[in-house]
Parts: C-alpha cells; sequence; structure tokens
C-alpha cells in the first residue's frame, strides 16, 4: 500500500524491516518498499529532507493590530501568533483567537470585553551551566554532560535531553509528568516576548 502512495521519503523504526521474532519465517511481515527507507533509532535524531514552500496569508486587522514584534537579530523581527485559520479556494485567512477579560471598576454587574490573545514566544540561546544548576536546584542531581557530533546532551538516571543548534529534546521512558517538569525547567532558562 506504500508504494502505491510512491512517497519521496519513509522513516520507519528498525522492528518494521524485520519479521516479528515470535514468526521469524514470515518474511511477508516486513516493510519491502522500492523507495529509500530510513530507519529511525531510538534516541537519535535524523534530517530530513523535506522540501517547504511559502504561501501568502492574510491577517484580519484586529489581528494585525494586535501585533508586536520583537527583534531577535539585526534584520530579523518575530512575533507570536495564536489564530484560528480558514481557507478557501487555496486562499488563506488567520483570523484572531479573542479571550474575555472582565473590566475593572465599581458596580454589581459585572462587564466583560474581548481583546486578541496569543501565546508566549519561546527564543534564546540556551546556557548549558545555568541549566544544570537549575536542574540540581530542582532536585536532579546525577546530571551529567556530554559532548555530542551536533551539541550537547544531558544524560539523568532515565532520561537523555539532547541539545541542538534551533532544537531541544527531551527522552525519557513514557513518563509524562517527568518530561513536563523537565520542559518547565528548560524554559524558565530561555527568554520569552509576548
Amino acid at each position: 500500500m506504500i508504494d502505491s502512495l510512491n512517497p519521496r521519503q519513509v522513516v520507519v523504526p528498525p522492528s518494521y524491516m524485520t519479521p516479528p521474532p515470535e514468526a521469524p519465517h514470515h518474511t511477508e511481515l516486513k516493510l519491502e518498499l522500492k523507495n529509500k527507507v530510513e530507519i529511525l533509532n531510538r534516541n537519535t535524531v535524523i534530517k530530513l529532507n523535506v522540501k517547504r514552500s511559502n504561501e501568502k496569508v492574510n491577517l484580519e486587522p484586529d489581528l494585525a493590530a494586535s501585533l508586536h514584534p520583537t527583534q531577535m537579530k539585526p534584520g530579523v523581527l518575530a512575533a507570536p501568533l495564536s489564530t484560528m485559520s480558514t481557507e478557501r479556494n487555496n486562499k488563506h485567512l488567520f483570523k484572531p483567537i479573542y479571550k474575555r477579560v472582565q473590566t475593572t471598576g465599581g458596580g454589581r454587574k459585572r462587564k466583560f470585553y474581548e481583546e486578541v490573545s496569543h501565546r508566549p514566544l519561546i527564543y534564546g540561546k540556551l546556557e548549558i551551566n545555568a541549566f544544570v544548576d537549575c536542574l540540581k536546584q530542582e532536585g536532579f542531581a546525577e546530571a551529567k554532560v556530554e559532548s555530542s557530533s551536533t551539541g550537547k546532551m544531558i544524560i539523568l538516571k532515565d532520561t537523555i535531553i539532547q541539545i541542538e543548534d534551533g532544537s531541544t529534546h527531551i527522552v525519557c521512558e513514557g513518563n509524562e509528568s517527568l518530561r513536563i517538569k523537565l520542559r518547565d525547567i528548560l524554559l524558565k532558562n530561555l527568554n520569552s516576548a509576548s
């Protein structure tokens, strides 16, 4: 079925390329494709050759007026943007997301108005030493920093944090609450603009 879709790239875990261990004689149960298949091993990050295309997007006036760009580096401005997207006839329109805000003032009757809301934009270079110090303050005393070919790795008891230029990956064995705690510690060490 995958061959009939004619994909440019296929990325699969290694278990898809071999028959199941309980039935090694059933070679028809492994993935066989005409195109090149990339294998994604555990705790690895691969770069995919994905071609990007640009689209023109229109903003509603309320949304455009609510944007407050921040200079990331000379000549580059960025603004956080939370929108509802609609597409009709290959034309894209971003509409603002409103939140209700109570007016301040006296009176028994509560009055509300709507304002455009955006999520904060998280950016910046992560200072590894400061991040490791924060981890130790939060009880992760066994944090070890190692260099890799693409960046740094912080190794905890059963968790690996891969830090590369422009991306960070937290790999922990299915413990979602631990991953969220580590993510929050990481975000405290980055800049934020709203």
